[in-house]
């Protein structure tokens, strides 16, 4: 199997140990669901518009947008961050996948301190991972990066670009080598 094939192959679904040692299988975001989730989460999340500010010029004086004010800031991370949990939480839904059969000690020490988790498996599948399962800022960074990286390996036209690479890039370029290696002249 080449080595383009073989990356792709692994690329697209990685099995990973969180920090509190549950481990997930981790599947490729689904393409088409980004751009339609993107537009959601800016519908319901849009960036707040700056406050207005009178500054001076050479004839008088001009108002102008207030990037640096704090509560336009605040605002804007505020606005940033609800965009970032919808996306996580489709991450979560759609790209993680655990054996929640193993986990029922777990979920019932967790159900002490936070009471009943859902009945619906994706809604407690959710809940576990957020509330026992990813402990740390890494634990949700490694798996929606994985997630998408992944959804960005699986889409055909990186995989036809993965087929073209070589198995070794410094090698010399050969009579049949479609772009030069690092070694051509």
């Amino acid at each position: 199997m080449s080595k383009a094939r073989e990356l792709l192959e692994e690329t697209l679904e990685s099995e990973l140990t969180l920090s509190s040692g549950v481990t997930v299988t981790i599947l490729p975001f689904p393409s088409q669901l980004y751009p339609k989730l993107d537009a959601k989460a800016l519908r319901e999340h849009p960036d707040p518009e700056p406050p207005m500010k009178i500054i001076e010029v050479v004839d008088g004086t001009e108002e102008v947008p207030d990037e640096e004010d704090e509560g336009y800031q605040e605002a804007l991370r505020e606005a940033r961050n609800a965009r970032q949990s919808l996306l996580l939480e489709a991450i979560l839904d759609f790209c993680v996948e655990v054996d929640m059969d193993e986990w029922g000690d777990e979920l019932t020490r967790l159900e002490r301190y936070v009471g009943e988790l859902p009945e619906d498996p994706v809604e407690r599948k959710i809940e576990f991972l957020n509330q026992f399962a990813m402990r740390t800022w890494g634990d949700y960074n490694l798996v929606a990066t994985t997630a998408t990286a992944a959804m960005m390996a699986g889409s055909p036209e990186v995989a036809e670009r993965l087929k073209s690479f070589r198995g070794e890039m410094a090698q010399p370029a050969g009579d049949d080598a479609d772009a030069p290696g690092v070694d051509a002249e």
